[in-house]
């Protein structure tokens, strides 16, 4: 085995390892996504989608999810660029949001 061959299977092995932490890390985030939200969830279920006028509220959600689950091979396909701040930030204000929306 060269050299070249070595650091290609170096290289395949290291970035095997890196898709089961993106992996592990995008179900980390649907979780916590999942947490934060079957709160409000539960509260829409018991109060505003029972009544005539705001219980199409299901369906649109529904809708949007299969609207996104329609683009999935397109969003697969974009290279991701790593931006630290920029989704640090925007995590930290929506959960800001989300606090004074809640309280």
């Amino acid at each position: 085995m060269d050299i070249w061959s070595r650091d290609a299977s170096a290289a395949v092995a290291s970035r095997a390892g890196g898709d089961r932490i993106d992996r592990l890390l995008i179900y980390a985030l649907a979780a916590c996504v999942l947490a934060a939200f079957i709160p409000s969830g539960v509260k829409l279920a018991d109060g505003p989608w029972r009544t005539e006028q705001e219980g199409h509220g299901p369906l649109i959600l529904l809708i949007a999810a299969w609207l996104v689950w329609q683009r999935v091979p397109k969003l697969a396909a974009i290279r991701r660029v790593p931006a630290a701040v920029a989704g640090w930030t925007i995590l930290l204000v929506g959960l800001a949001a989300m606090i004074v929306a809640r309280s």
